[in-house]
């Protein structure tokens, strides 16, 4: 358990560092988008298929660790009052949910992908389906993450607070 507890927290962080340098790349290619209207009179239009599959991955792998912290939004009133036996069967329920709605995402991404891979995007030559690759990827790591919360690995944000002993 511990190995798959490491290989979360390694994917989770991975996850992390590609989020964040595709954000970087997002704003060098928006800035890039900036320059060629404004300084060149001249929009170039790739960039808007290239954003938006950075966005999604940006957004998606940031989610995805935000379900490993446990720091996504949530409305944890009700489960907070809960007695800390009802608690604890809620909070593995609410994160079994987590995992079955990202695995809906991966499986319904993975679909559009294949259904819009043969499709050119406009501005650019890249397949149309590219643009859901970050859902089922992103989709599949908040998966894997809400498993393992469910299975009590260890996050960010620990017991909830006002849990009834």
């Amino acid at each position: 358990m511990r190995r798959f507890s490491n290989l979360v927290a390694w994917l989770a962080g991975a996850c992390l560092g590609v989020a964040g340098v595709s954000l970087g790349i997002l704003a060098l290619v928006q800035l890039g988008h900036v320059a060629g209207r404004y300084l060149f009179n001249n929009t170039p239009s790739w960039t808007e298929p290239v954003s938006i599959v950075l966005m999604n991955m940006t957004m998606l792998l940031g989610a995805a660790v935000a379900v490993h912290r446990n720091s996504h939004f949530a409305f944890t009133v009700g489960i907070d009052r809960l007695p800390a036996r009802a608690h604890e069967r809620a909070r593995v329920l609410v994160q079994l949910v987590i995992a079955a709605v990202g695995l809906v995402l991966a499986w319904e991404g993975m679909e559009l992908a294949l259904a819009g891979w043969d499709v050119k995007a406009a501005g650019v030559n890249l397949p149309q389906g590219l643009v859901y690759v970050p859902m089922v990827i992103g989709g599949a790591l908040i998966g894997l993450f809400g498993v393992a919360s469910a299975l009590g690995q260890e996050n960010a944000r620990g017991p909830a607070p006002g849990v009834v002993e």
